[in-house]
């Protein structure tokens, strides 16, 4: 055989192998090794505006936060966390505000289920606690965390999950609906050659007030909007890497109010 048809014939192997293995079904699942150290990094922003009949009130906060954690023995798919170090800024409190936020974030402890994208109420401490204004860190960062399918998934497959998330506002009990829209965006190596994969999410999200008294809450903070995720998933090491949410409520209507608000959220693996 001539040596440039052999080339090509090689060229079209490499390529139908190449071709298989993008369209290989991969599972989705998180593992921590039990007992085993290791950390997580939030960071967290919310700006906008509060406009009433005569004034125009413009806000801004960010935290920063590392989650040192341990995996749990019962379950592969949790990890226990303790807030290692925070900072927060915001424009709106004063020094002693933030100071208090700081202090509060040392008592949190929390346990996340990522195989569910949840944090488990029973196993943390009461939340919300971290709040800047109405907007709580730790409770938001339920719209980063991907809802994983129960099921091996190609690229290009999509799924939905529904979750709820019990609110404790300062007027009463509340509940937030939110909706996800997942799609597996790619599948590849990375230089260690371990398989990444790439997810994409659209979500919807909305207040459901329990009380009459608890309306009060929705002039300091939106009661619905829409946002996008995204995340990187290790498959080959079984772990969430990274993942981001950006929500937006663009001049909600809220009572005599109208809020603009904007707000982004990250979680990423350290080590």
């Amino acid at each position: 055989m001539r040596p440039t048809i052999l080339l090509i014939l090689c060229i079209a192997f490499v390529a139908l192998i190449g071709g298989c293995s993008r369209e290989k079904a991969v599972a989705l699942s998180v593992e921590f090794p039990g007992n085993r150290q290791f950390r997580y990094s939030i960071d967290a922003s919310v700006h906008g505006s509060i406009t009433s009949i005569d004034t125009i009130r413009s806000f801004e906060s960010s935290a920063q936060c590392t989650l040192t954690c341990v995996g749990n023995t019962k379950n592969k798919a949790m990890f226990h966390a303790i807030v290692a170090f925070a900072k927060f800024n915001s424009t709106i409190l004063g020094k002693d505000e933030l100071d208090n936020l700081t202090q509060q974030a040392r008592e949190v402890k929390l346990l996340c289920d990522l195989g569910k994208a949840t944090i488990v109420p029973d196993g943390s401490t009461d939340l919300p606690l971290i709040r800047i204004g109405e907007w709580d860190v730790f409770t938001d960062l339920l719209k980063a965390l991907p809802a994983l399918p129960n099921m091996n998934v190609k690229k290009g497959a999509s799924w939905d999950r529904e979750k709820t998330i019990p609110l404790d506002t300062r007027q009463g009990k509340a509940t937030g609906h939110m909706y996800q829209s997942f799609k597996l965006d790619s599948i590849y190596l990375s230089p260690k050659k371990h398989i990444l994969a790439h997810i994409l999410w659209d979500f919807t999200y909305q207040i459901d007030i329990h009380d009459r008294d608890s309306l009060k809450i929705l002039d300091r903070m939106p009661s619905r909007g829409v946002g996008k995720g995204q995340a990187f998933f290790d498959v080959t090491e079984k772990r969430l890497d990274f993942a981001r949410a950006s929500f937006s409520v663009p001049q909600a209507n809220e009572g005599l109010y109208k809020i603009s608000w904007n707000e982004i959220i990250s979680l990423r693996f350290v080590q």
